[in-house]
């Protein structure tokens, strides 16, 4: 997982540095930041929170409802 990571955080900062069309010493904090972006690891947790707000609502697919008892 950490390379993975590790290979969409450096795609992550050279998009920005197209987007804002910023010079190889400015720091990717700012720049995605400037972007409003998510870091990779909010995205996973983010994402991560709507299947599970999904999973109890219901509006899951079978496989992931069917694992849970709710009370």
């Amino acid at each position: 997982m950490y390379y993975i990571e590790e290979k969409t955080a450096g795609l992550q900062i050279r998009l920005a540095r197209v987007i804002l069309d910023c010079d190889f010493y400015t720091q990717s904090s700012t720049m995605v930041s400037d972007l409003k972006w998510m870091s990779f690891t909010e995205r996973v947790i983010h994402m991560k929170t709507i299947k599970m707000l999904k999973t109890i609502r219901g509006d899951a697919l079978e496989y992931l409802w069917s694992s849970f008892t709710f009370a």
